[in-house]
């Protein structure tokens, strides 16, 4: 996805763009598996910067 893409979407939004099943983002999230930028995602709805890199970590 481009900057212009990801400007203003949360890390929910990212993850449902990149095909990401709703169960899966509330699995990997719940599991604290979900960073954004090597950050451990607090919160599904956070914004998310351009350029921001979001990584589902291995179990």
């Amino acid at each position: 996805m481009s900057d212009e893409e990801t400007a203003g979407l949360t890390v929910r939004d990212r993850c449902a763009r990149a095909g990401m099943s709703d169960e899966r983002t509330a699995a990997a999230f719940e599991r604290g598996l979900l960073m954004v930028d090597g950050v451990v995602v607090e919160d599904l709805n956070m914004p998310t910067e351009p350029g921001s890199r979001i990584v589902i970590a291995a179990s």
